[in-house]
């Protein structure tokens, strides 16, 4: 973002400064500095591990929202953007990942931190799946195959896994909480 922004002449003399992430020490700490400020913020709160109440437990959600939209949009971002590629299927794995993670927390006892990487596993085995006969298909049937992988997930989240899933029906999964270690 501001990265981009820089003063006139000034250019890039490489293909490695053209592709960095972070082209000023600035820019790496600035960014650096407000993921460490959004991990904090669920210990800002009332219910927080530190037991300071600063910011108003309503703020988690939000955050928590908003940061799954910019993770979805970033992998779209990745696939879409850098590589041309048509991809139909986002919301179906991303909501594998979601379901999954759930259900090891709900069903299986996992904490929220080690249900994390399993939910990327299991999502990464399901992408798999449907990545393999897709190595060689391109444009328009690339996007046939992500697209079916859209239709075919929800179905199957929806009807044979309904017993885990709840179906249609909301799927209750209790608050992580933050636990003093004693």
């Amino acid at each position: 973002m501001s990265a981009n922004i820089r003063p006139a002449g000034t250019f890039d003399t490489s293909y490695a400064q053209d592709i960095a992430l972070n082209r000023t020490r600035t820019d790496k700490l600035v960014k650096y500095g407000l993921v460490l400020l959004l991990l904090l913020i669920p210990l800002l709160t009332a219910r927080g591990g530190l037991g300071i109440s600063l910011l108003p437990e309503s703020l988690i959600g939000i955050v928590l929202r908003i940061s799954t939209f910019v993770i979805a949009v970033q992998g779209l971002n990745i696939l879409t953007g850098y590589t041309g590629l048509v991809s139909l299927g986002h919301a179906a794995f991303m909501a594998v990942g979601a379901y999954s993670s759930a259900i090891l927390v709900r069903d299986f006892g996992f904490t929220f931190w080690t249900a994390l990487p399993a939910a990327a596993l299991i999502t990464g085995g399901v992408g798999l799946l449907f990545g393999l006969p897709s190595l060689r298909v391109k444009g328009f049937y690339l996007s046939m195959a992500t697209l079916a992988a859209q239709f075919i997930i929800p179905w199957f989240l929806k009807y044979p896994l309904e017993p885990f899933t709840n179906g249609s029906r909301p799927l209750e999964v209790p608050i992580p909480t933050f636990q003093h270690p004693r």
